[in-house]
């Protein structure tokens, strides 16, 4: 996969966009997910994978897009960069027609797609003849790309873009719960991206960190084409509203109170797996580790 060396912004403006991008509850709690994913598989990864980890994360390279950071902050960098490093957007998700119940078996886009930048990215990061550099870079991504793999929209049909074709319409009193007033439509992927996480933090009055810790998901069995299909599966569920009846036409809080659960199951599985595969990847887990199969090497 190419890399972008064309930098043109200082690291503070980065860190800049960070901070802002953390605290606009409008377009970022799909920010806020990634980042609770990578802090939450931070705590259960073994010490010897933090310790690199943090390592990697304090690299810094301008001409990369890479500044010190956390690692929560760092899995928010692969949306960050879209804009300069436009071979990446394919890289987020997987279309998956309707016809498809194994994600391994879908044809690959030219372009790429989320599992093979997973695999890609994989082998960088696991490979200590790679530069840091290079290292660093595969870690955000890996990071984002595991917490994108959960995201039930990613493995959406490419007609309706992953659900951002199919539109909702936002009631008054639905946009002012969710300080939204003066939003009056939306559409499926954005509200399983960020209003899901929000209606759950709203309602419960808590972090989203302390909602998906005390999630009961714990299910780290399997491999990155096992968690694929793992979420294809949710996908399909009649309660998500994806199948051939038809869609809703608005955005209810029946439609939230059902799917919030979900979400955050699939937002605490993405933190248990991501250590799991960061601990196999860097070979510091006492446990034998399967081999991760992926489309390159199946």
């Amino acid at each position: 996969m190419p890399r972008n060396r064309a930098a043109r912004c200082s690291g503070r403006l980065v860190v800049f966009a960070i901070a802002w991008s953390l605290s606009s509850a409008a377009s970022a709690w799909w920010d806020l997910g990634h980042h609770s994913i990578c802090e939450l598989a931070l705590e259960k990864v073994s010490p010897a994978t933090r310790s690199e980890i943090e390592r990697l994360l304090n690299i810094e390279a301008p001409e990369r897009y890479l500044v010190p950071e956390s690692f929560g902050a760092s899995c928010v960098w692969a949306d960050r960069i879209k804009g300069k490093y436009k071979a990446s957007r394919s890289w987020h998700y997987l279309n998956v027609p309707q016809l498809f119940t194994d994600a391994a078996k879908v044809p690959q886009p030219e372009g790429g797609d989320i599992l093979s930048a997973l695999a890609t990215f994989s082998r960088v990061f696991s490979d200590s003849r790679q530069s840091d550099i290079d290292r660093a870079e595969a870690l955000r991504f890996i990071g984002h790309f595991l917490g994108d793999l959960h995201q039930p929209m990613h493995l959406g049909r490419k007609a309706d873009r992953g659900g951002n074709r199919i539109k909702m319409d936002l009631s008054p009193d639905m946009a002012m719960s969710l300080g939204e007033q003066k939003r009056r439509v939306t559409n499926l992927h954005a509200v399983w991206d960020g209003y899901s996480l929000l209606y759950a933090t709203r309602k419960q009055n808590e972090s989203l960190i302390k909602l998906i810790t005390e999630s009961s998901a714990r299910t780290t069995e399997g491999d990155v084409l096992s968690w694929a299909n793992d979420t294809l599966t949710v996908l399909r569920q009649d309660i998500v509203r994806y199948n051939d009846a038809p869609a809703l036409t608005s955005l209810t809080e029946a439609y939230l109170s059902a799917i919030t659960p979900i979400a955050l199951e699939q937002l605490s599985t993405a933190a248990y797996r991501l250590a799991v595969l960061l601990d196999s990847l860097l070979a510091f887990d006492p446990q034998p580790q399967q081999p991760i199969p992926t489309k390159a090497t199946e």
